[in-house]
Parts: C-alpha cells; structure tokens; sequence
C-alpha cells in the first residue's frame, strides 16, 4: 500500500513540477504568480526519497518509475535546448535531440557498469 501512495505521489509530482514548469518557462509568472513551482520540487524530493527507503518492490513497476522520470527529463531537455539553442545555429535540432538521448544514454552506461562489492 505504501508502495502504490509513494509511487503516485512522486510521478504526479515531477510531471506536475515538468507540465507547470514549462507553462512558466513559455510565459514567465503565469504559473509563479499564484504559487511556488517549487512545492512541486519539495514533494517530489520527499516521496522519492521515501521509495528509495522502502524494501524492493517489483522490478516492473520500478522500470515504470524510472522510464517515466527518463522520459520528463528527455522532453525538457529537447525543448529547452531547441528554445534557447540560437546559438548553435543549424546544429539546434541535432543537438536537441542528443540533449533528449542523454538520459537514456546515462541510464544505459550506469547499468552496464560492473557492481563493485567490498572494496
């Protein structure tokens, strides 16, 4: 029971801190103005936090956790890099989308790593 509290609190949270974050981003104060997007933030940092202490749950609903984290992170990326990227001219949308990689690239390589036990 507290797995299924702590999981639907930090996905709704991050998604929420991602959707209310880039409505912000897109018109500054339109989200800042009413409240701090950094409750959002707060609540997030608490309940992850709060799964990691928990004992092992499924492996599958750990993957979901993680893809859906991956995948916010990816899109912000992608968007902020392509919004603000006028800088790298013709290269923003390549470097966008290698910018949306990275989290999945990350993820793979720290995976692939060899665990090292009592060293």
């Amino acid at each position: 029971m507290k797995e299924r509290l702590f999981t639907t609190a930090f996905i709704t949270s991050v998604i929420s801190y991602g959707v209310f974050g880039f409505a912000d981003y897109i018109r500054q104060g339109f989200v800042s103005t009413v409240f701090s997007l950094h409750w959002f933030l707060l609540v997030a940092v608490v309940f992850g936090t709060g799964l990691l202490l928990l004992p092992p749950v499924e492996q599958r609903k750990r993957k979901f956790v993680r893809a859906t984290l991956r995948t916010v992170v990816s899109m912000f990326l992608f968007l902020l890099i392509f919004r603000e990227g006028d800088v790298f001219g013709d290269l923003r949308g390549l470097l966008a989308l290698v910018g949306a990689m990275a989290p999945w690239v990350i993820n793979a390589s720290l995976r692939a790593t060899p665990k090292i036990d009592n060293v």
